[in-house]
């Protein structure tokens, strides 16, 4: 007998999985990035050698000058006005920002933002539709500043008197807990008085039954009581 083949046997090498890929090295204008894998066994005595074990590639070629995109139109806002002709908006926004020397419209332009006419019907024909005022049905304190200059004469009194005793029927039939209403007449310095004050009740014969003071025009002294 004699030895034979006595030579190592050959051990071909074995690779792991590939990594997964890195991120790229550049947002845009042309990047790099990477994936690797680890030697499980590696080449002994001639046997298969190992394969690569990095790869790269290119991306994110696109250009670094990108235009902002924008998103859908939303809906349409509700109408600024409740008569006398007012609008509706509506809006699309910045879905994605513009990048590099990339453009963007300005929030006010057509393509970002629409108006729509609406409720274009008179004020006065609404509110005196059916031959009736409009009962206002929300909760607020009012404070009516009258004027009762001599500067209106005796016409431009009777009308503004007139407006605030319409101004209290409105409100007539509305619960005493959700309206408040106070009655301020004011001319001269020495003649601007309170009529009523909010917790008064005040009602459409306090309107009507205010005298004309004449005199002068001191609506700096009004708005400040």
């Amino acid at each position: 007998q004699e030895e034979c083949n006595v030579q190592p046997c050959p051990v071909d090498c074995v690779l792991g999985m590939w990594s997964g890929w890195s991120s790229c090295s550049a947002k845009c204008g042309g990047g790099v990035r990477s994936r690797s894998r680890h030697i499980k066994v590696p080449t002994r005595h001639g046997g298969e050698p190992c394969g690569r074990t990095e790869e790269t590639e290119s991306c994110n070629l696109q250009s670094c000058n990108r235009n902002c995109v924008l998103g859908r139109w939303g809906h349409w806002s509700t109408c600024n006005k409740g008569c006398g002709g007012g609008h509706r908006i509506r809006e699309r926004m910045v879905k994605k920002p513009a990048i590099g020397m990339g453009r963007c419209p300005r929030p006010t332009h057509r393509s970002r933002r629409r108006f729509r006419r609406c409720n274009t019907m008179p004020c006065w024909r609404l509110a005196t539709q059916q031959g009736r005022m409009l009962e206002c049905k929300s909760k607020v304190d009012l404070v009516m500043v009258v004027d009762s200059s001599g500067s209106l004469g005796s016409y431009g009194w009777e009308q503004s008197k007139k407006l605030a005793e319409v101004l209290v029927k409105s409100f007539s039939q509305v619960k005493a807990a959700d309206i408040k209403i106070a009655l301020l007449e004011f001319s001269s310095r020495r003649k601007t008085k309170w009529i009523t004050h909010l917790t008064d009740g005040t009602k459409a014969k306090d309107a009507s039954g205010m005298v004309w003071m004449r005199g002068g025009t001191a609506t700096d002294q009004a708005l400040g009581m």
